[in-house]
């Protein structure tokens, strides 16, 4: 039996498998992106095309925000494995389900359970790099996996709209069968590993039993904090139409800057917490999307709103792995699943909220303001959560 994610091939197959995992949430509407169009045609066109395409990205976000509580119960339940192993194989049922589903209702009703299925995924992997990972690692490890999204989002693009072009508009679903692979993986190497040991030093005394209700003022940050790394991927479209940038390829670069910002905040983010702590890790991630939305509301250059989408997108990829960290250090063993679950809800319900927020400012004062807008307010919880950090009862507890 091994303890923990040991360095063997075995324990490293199952940490890459962990982190593999990470692309699931983005595959969900990467995968059927370039698509949408040609599956409004063949749903009838004109307005009834338009919604059923709409419904296909919007049906699993509600999937995710439903299946968060649910996917926590059951790892609490059946355990994070078990989970892991149901949740993989739904995701591959449900997901490629458009390569042999034309019923409209049919197909609808797979890709809200889709969400449950990507959002369970998510949630039992991270359950699982809490247990058998070192906090060291673990942070590490929560930023990579989300880097695997960032990156694998701008791939399943690419590799689906290939997909279209040779299948038609239910090629790209193929792309979601790819879990079972994952899944074979998951099974042989992640079943004889035990939760992680410290035998170097005497084990940490387990977490009070603090009722989630008590973490109520973290769930709404994050979902604040949502939707500030929603503009670039909701509301960079409509500014850079404004700014009269309407070529969808140009358009399209602008906003994959916004990936490629994410990747790296991701992947740095343990580095960088290492030297800095996790409390300044998010006032870094809060300035920079701040820095990122001012310039994205005062430029008009292409170059100068790539810039604005890389530092936003640089700043929301910290904050996955800072708000896992801080879930997982406030909670116990045995709630934990259930607490990982509730922060995905929180993630989406910020998705939801952006165009909430945004549009009536954007009405009002235009877009471009709204853009300062969020920007400023951003920047002010920094400075809040910077001057907040060095009183002596920090918003978040640090930890090195």
């Amino acid at each position: 039996m091994l303890r923990g994610l040991d360095t063997s091939w075995r324990g490293r197959l199952a940490y890459a498998v962990l982190l593999g995992t990470g692309l699931c949430i983005a595959l969900i509407f990467t995968a059927i992106a370039p698509v949408l169009s040609t599956i409004a045609r063949h749903f009838g066109g004109a307005a009834r095309g338009h919604v059923v395409a709409q419904l296909m990205m919007t049906l699993p976000s509600i999937g995710v925000i439903i299946g968060g509580p649910v996917a926590g119960v059951l790892v609490q339940r059946f355990g994070a494995k078990r989970v892991l192993y149901a949740s993989l194989a739904a995701y591959a049922a449900t997901g490629s389900a458009g390569l042999y589903l034309d019923a409209l209702y049919a197909l609808l009703a797979t890709r809200f359970l889709l969400g449950i299925a990507g959002v369970a995924v998510a949630t039992s992997a991270t359950t699982l790099f809490a247990d058998l990972l070192d906090e060291r690692r673990r942070v590490r490890a929560i930023g990579y996996s989300s880097a695997v999204g960032s990156a694998g989002s701008v791939v399943s693009i690419l590799v689906a709209g290939s997909l279209a072009q040779a299948l038609g508009w239910q090629g790209p679903f193929a792309l979601y069968a790819i879990m079972l692979f994952v899944l074979a993986l998951a099974i042989y190497s992640l079943h004889p590993v035990r939760p992680f040991v410290d035998s170097s030093s005497r084990p940490p005394a387990p977490a009070p039993a603090v009722p989630l209700r008590m973490l109520w003022a973290l769930y709404v940050l994050i979902a604040t904090v949502a939707i500030v790394v929603f503009m670039t991927g909701i509301q960079v479209s409509f500014l850079l139409g404004a700014n009269g940038v309407d070529n969808p390829r140009a358009q399209s670069w602008i906003i994959a800057a916004a990936s490629l910002g994410s990747m790296a905040g991701a992947t740095s983010y343990g580095l960088i917490q290492q030297r800095i702590g996790h409390s300044r890790c998010f006032v870094l991630s809060l300035s920079l999307m701040a820095a990122g939305n001012l310039v994205l509301g005062t430029q008009e250059s292409m170059e100068l709103l790539a810039l604005g989408c890389l530092l936003n997108g640089w700043g929301g990829g910290m904050t996955l792995p800072f708000f896992s960290s801080r879930v997982i250090e406030q909670t116990s063993a045995d709630q934990r699943g259930r607490a990982l679950g509730l922060m995905y809800t929180m993630v989406f319900v910020g998705e939801f909220a952006n165009p909430v927020v945004v549009t009536p400012l954007t009405l009002r004062f235009g877009i471009k303001t709204a853009f300062l807008v969020v920007g400023l307010l951003t920047a002010g919880g920094a400075v809040y959560a910077l001057t907040r950090g060095r009183s002596k009862t920090p918003v978040l507890p640090e930890s090195q």
